[in-house]
């Protein structure tokens, strides 16, 4: 492959090979935009950097052997000149911890082609995209959240609400009568719910399990 100095230099990392290729075909398309290499996993993207030393790096944010979120935290202290755009087939993910890990970029698979190429420009100019339906339920689940009156902690707590109470008191620093009697409660009511696993049915489709920063 002939690349000109214009050219933006792109490896895609996805393990579904027929995803991969689709996207790599709408990349080809673009005369700044060029696929250096194509990789399966996440290791194999590492190692395709350390050889091709890309301008921007387009890969999933689930695959099998290392997830995409990690990724980019190994990228940014080996190769911080290298740009991550990640993306993902569930909606609603993970937008604030991709900007706290330093992704510059992120997009659903089922973004228009024309999104990606606009992704992939933007990170090789070190800016930052976000597909605008993406950012869009994002806002809308921080405003929901600040409208409820929820506290940084209850937040935090309802990141960790399937988990038992002894898990979530101990990582959180707080007695377990404390969350119990104080901050569960007060949740309960907030979000409008009486149970338990009501609670953790509301989290769970508000995007809030397992986040960091709820």
């Amino acid at each position: 492959m002939v690349l000109s100095q214009a050219q933006i230099r792109i490896i895609v990392a996805d393990d579904h090979a027929v995803i991969r290729a689709g996207i790599c075909r709408w990349l080809d398309q673009e005369p700044d935009l060029a696929v250096i290499a194509q990789a399966e996993n996440g290791r194999e993207a590492l190692r395709l950097i350390q050889q091709h030393r890309p301008d921007v790096l387009l890969t999933d944010i689930e695959m099998p052997d290392l997830l995409g979120l990690e990724l980019v935290g190994m990228i940014r202290e080996k190769h911080p000149d290298i740009s991550v755009v990640l993306m993902t087939a569930y909606k609603g993910w993970y937008v604030r911890e991709i900007m706290d890990v330093g992704g510059v970029g992120y997009l659903s698979k089922e973004a228009e082609r024309e999104m990606f190429v606009l992704a992939i420009r933007w990170a090789a100019r070190g800016k930052c995209w976000i597909d605008p339906e993406e950012l869009r339920e994002e806002i809308d689940r921080v405003r929901e959240l600040d409208y409820l009156g929820l506290t940084p902690t209850e937040r935090r707590i309802l990141a960790l609400i399937d988990r038992p109470n002894a898990g979530i008191s101990q990582q959180l620093g707080m007695k377990e009568t404390t969350l119990r009697k104080t901050h569960l409660s007060n949740i309960f009511f907030k979000i409008g719910v009486n149970k338990r696993h009501e609670a953790i049915a509301w989290a769970r489709r508000k995007k809030l399990l397992g986040r960091d920063h709820a």
